[in-house]
């Protein structure tokens, strides 16, 4: 990687540009120069110091390159059912703890929705102190209820997501399929990549697909 500056009198810019040699040729043609990876703007000031400006640069490629990842989680009543003692909802749930953890401690804004036939409870993606908690709290005390309507939640996240990620589904999807498309639809719409997690039960117990 390459960090190019280019210090002005009121304002800075930086180029963050990946590169594949040591060399580089600012006269190569365009297909063999290196690859623009991010950039950013900001106001210059006489009176701040190298380290702030390093703080600065440091929250700016962190904001850039973390990824926000979004666990859906259904708890509607169809979760409730499981082959024994266990149910699909406590896979569910272990399932979401492990990819929230694996993803907080790779730096990733991590963020939680679950929902039955509506939003229950909906954390925005974060980095902040604490939220690793919280979001394994709301996770555990999670308790399958009521109906699924895959519209109500998707609708909703298609309105309040701002910034695009990583959606993950954690469900049986047992609603109509017309239902679970239109919502998805609306999500990749916005550029967001969506992994799904189908939990089934069959005769020989539970499936993830």
């Amino acid at each position: 990687m390459l960090l190019a500056l280019d210090v002005g009198n009121t304002n800075t810019t930086l180029g963050l540009y990946r590169l594949e040699g040591e060399e580089i040729n600012a006269s190569a043609p365009d297909g063999t120069r290196p690859d623009l990876a991010a950039h950013w703007r900001v106001t210059t000031h006489r009176t701040q110091t190298v380290d702030e400006y390093g703080v600065l640069f440091v929250k700016l490629f962190e904001g850039e390159t973390n990824t926000r990842v979004l666990i859906i989680l259904d708890m509607s009543g169809s979760m409730n059912y499981g082959s024994g003692e266990v149910k699909k909802s406590d896979y569910a749930k272990m399932l979401a703890s492990c990819l929230t953890y694996f993803a907080y401690h790779q730096r990733d804004a991590v963020g939680l929705l679950t929902f039955d036939d509506a939003v229950r409870d909906h954390i925005p993606a974060s980095r902040r102190t604490g939220q690793l908690h919280t979001l394994l709290h709301h996770i555990e005390h999670a308790v399958p209820a009521k109906g699924t309507e895959f519209k109500k939640p998707l609708h909703f996240l298609g309105e309040v997501l701002s910034r695009r990620g990583i959606v993950i589904f954690i469900s049986d999807f047992y609603d109509e399929p017309a239902n679970i498309l239109a919502g998805l639809k609306i999500l990749k719409a916005k550029g967001n990549d969506i992994a799904i997690e189908t939990l089934e039960i069959c005769h020989e117990g539970l499936e993830i697909e």
